[in-house]
């Protein structure tokens, strides 16, 4: 079978729905984990993106710390196709690193395109076998982190503007990761320079005996003023601590430090622990101390400890204003942000999400948003609900809900398990987008497309009654009358040129009624289904010297119109395939109908081709095939292997074969009329 070239990446017929899912699962699963966590579903993504839009590689790059290479991540290639480098340099900076480096975007449609000045990204693509691709900046906040490589071994003739902007969001999504992962790994080190250098000159640690005298200390307790810094009343070796407590020189409240030291040392309770602040000549600054029993000790005492944490209450006070700015941020946003803890019936939501239903916050459980989906949807994807919520896994459902206005909106909704930081289940979260426009317009667009096909349908009718009644018969007439005009020398030669003439047009006659056959059946408006699956391949056996077994099994039943067309059409389809790609010696083709439907079934001995293979890339003739069936509610299966031939299904439910009756009906009958 002839390759079929692969269509153009990011078409304007490419399907939206799997893009605006793909983002919303990959932002869901990037945000929540991080990419160093979320390997498995980047690597997923990338493998959707992969199909999606027909590449070869996707990679995702790291700017190195000094900005002098380009650092491999994650990337998926396509089987043929080798995985990049794992380190790619940009020193000195040249064409391409200048205008990544800028925060532009580089789309390569073919290598001629490149600049002379790009000439190391041109080797670079030749040695990698690539011809086509498109890179894209992970930036956040003017910061550059890295790129999103999209990759094609072949030239690409487009690379669409509004594909190259949903792109861009996916860039983004890990633009935003890679930069709060850098900002987490700078605070992650300078806590750790902290904890040293706490650990190293700031430990405060002191041993007293069953009536409070310090008996032990480490050097650094000495230089800790006060135990808090907010007097000059020093406790050495020998004072008394529960005496210098109950003072109220430090900055403990003095009673309820006293009443906590003495609990510990008669062993009313095992631990003791207060916060506390203590203004100092730098701003305040908050203390944690704690007392346990000291074990192994005769006569009993305590151990205290007291531990700076002003920079745990600073980042609490860090941590709340940022929650705050989030909230303030997912209020903004357009999109419905949720979030629900394990076994609470209590949503929490963005404002959006009041918007949309018109609740109020308290309104928001799972009971009430339960009840404003619609039932059909409700019924058709309780149990995938219910079976993610019981193995905490993610979940992507689209379904009708009842917005403020009162009317249904379709609406997807991702839900993602999150956890603490110790493991534990925390509930889920997720967001949730207002599908409603591109349903609408999916909805559309199918109306429009059987329009098309039942258009393409009447013309060709037409043109078959034209050729049939107008030119089949004038070219008929003509040859009487050429008949009647000859002028021969002979009786011998003027009977030999009149049968000449005569038996060409004649046999012109019988070639455009054979074009009106094929463009219309007279046998399928006449006969019905079957008869003229079994004229077809009659004719089309004896066209083109192939062997065609026809049987027609059990079908007493008479489809509507639509459905014999459309069969009819894909048995045509199906039977030159056969011919031009399969090169099929002997075709068996069978009807059938039952219970469950009609089935038309095409089988050859003929090369056989690999169906995987041709994934993406099918040619028009399957493409109409399956739009037929798809429009009539029916589906098409393709069975076939290298060498064992080829059998094709075409299956029509028997509710779609009603289904279309009825509607051919209700455009027959008398519009206005009434009972």
């Amino acid at each position: 079978m002839k390759t079929i070239r692969r269509a153009s990446a990011g078409g304007p017929s490419r399907p939206a729905a799997a893009l605006e899912r793909l983002i919303a699962e990959l932002s869901a699963a990037v945000t929540e984990l991080g990419i160093p966590a979320a390997q498995a579903r980047i690597h997923h993504a990338f493998e959707q993106l992969l199909a999606l839009f027909q590449l070869d590689r996707v990679a995702l790059w790291e700017l190195s710390e000094d900005r002098s290479a380009l650092l491999l991540l994650h990337s998926r290639h396509s089987r043929g196709t080798g995985a990049p480098p794992p380190r790619a340099e940009m020193s000195p900076p040249d064409w391409m690193a200048r205008r990544l480096l800028r925060s532009q975007p580089i789309a390569v449609r073919r290598l001629k395109e490149l600049p002379k000045a790009a000439g190391r990204m041109k080797k670079y693509m030749l040695a990698q076998g690539l011809r086509a691709c498109l890179i894209l900046p992970l930036h956040s906040g003017g910061v550059v982190f890295g790129s999103l490589v999209f990759a094609c071994t072949q030239p690409r003739p487009h690379w669409y503007p509004r594909v190259v902007a949903q792109l861009q969001i996916v860039a983004d999504i890990f633009g935003n990761a890679l930069a709060r992962q850098r900002a987490e790994q700078a605070r992650n080190r300078t806590e750790l320079l902290e904890a040293s250098i706490l650990n190293s000159l700031l430990s405060r640690v002191a041993v007293i005996d069953r009536g409070g005298m310090v008996i032990a200390r480490n050097t650094k307790w000495a230089e800790f003023v006060s135990c808090g810094g907010g007097s000059k009343t020093r406790v050495g070796l020998g004072a008394n601590y529960l005496e210098i407590c109950s003072s109220g020189k430090l900055c403990m409240p003095a009673a309820e430090t006293r009443r906590g030291l003495e609990n510990v040392l008669t062993g009313a309770r095992q631990l003791f622990e207060i916060e506390y602040p203590c203004p100092e000549s730098e701003g305040q600054r908050w203390y944690h101390m704690s007392v346990v029993p000291l074990t192994g000790q005769a006569g009993g005492g305590a151990v205290i400890l007291h531990t700076d944490i002003t920079d745990r209450k600073r980042a609490e006070a860090e941590l709340k204003q940022s929650e705050e700015r989030f909230r303030e941020l997912a209020d903004e946003l357009p999109i419905l942000m949720w979030m629900r803890e394990p076994g609470k019936d209590v949503i929490h939501v963005n404002r959006f999400a009041l918007e949309m239903t018109g609740w109020k916050p308290a309104d928001f459980t799972l009971t009430q948003w339960l009840a404003a989906i619609h039932p059909d949807d409700l019924k058709q994807h309780w149990q995938t609900f219910v079976d993610a919520e019981a193995a905490r896994k993610k979940y992507t459902l689209d379904y009708r809900y009842r917005h403020a206005s009162g009317e249904y909106r379709w609406l997807l909704d991702c839900g993602v398990p999150r956890y603490h930081a110790d493991g534990s289940f925390a509930g889920y979260v997720g967001i949730a987008l207002d599908i409603h426009a591109r349903k609408e317009a999916e909805r559309e667009r199918f109306r429009l497309a059987g329009k098309l096909l039942q258009a393409q349908e009447e013309e060709r009718s037409r043109i078959a009654r034209e050729l049939h009644d107008d030119i089949a018969q004038r070219l008929a007439l003509l040859a009487i009358w050429m008949q009647k005009l000859e002028n021969p020398t002979s009786i011998a030669e003027a009977d030999h040129g009149v049968s000449e003439l005569r038996r060409e047009a004649m046999q012109l006659s019988l070639d455009v009624g054979s074009l009106s056959h094929q463009l219309h059946s007279s046998y399928l408006e006449h006969l019905g289904l079957a008869a003229a699956v079994e004229n077809q391949c009659k004719e089309f056996s004896a066209a083109h010297h192939v062997q065609i077994r026809c049987t027609i099994e059990d079908f007493a039943c008479a489809p509507a119109r639509d459905v014999s067309l459309g069969l009819f059409r894909v048995l045509q389809e199906a039977l030159r395939n056969a011919l031009r790609h399969s090169h099929a010696e002997c075709v068996q083709v069978t009807l059938s109908a039952g219970t469950a439907g009609l089935r038309l079934q095409v089988a050859d001995n003929g090369i056989g081709f690999d169906p995987q293979a041709m994934s993406g890339c099918e040619g028009l003739g399957l493409a109409s095939m399956r739009e037929r069936l798809r429009l009539l509610g029916g589906e098409l299966s393709i069975f076939s292997a290298p060498g064992g031939g080829t059998r094709l299904e075409a299956c029509i439910p028997q509710s779609a074969n009603k289904r279309a009756a009825s509607e051919r009906f209700e455009r027959l009958s008398p519009v206005g009329q009434t009972d």
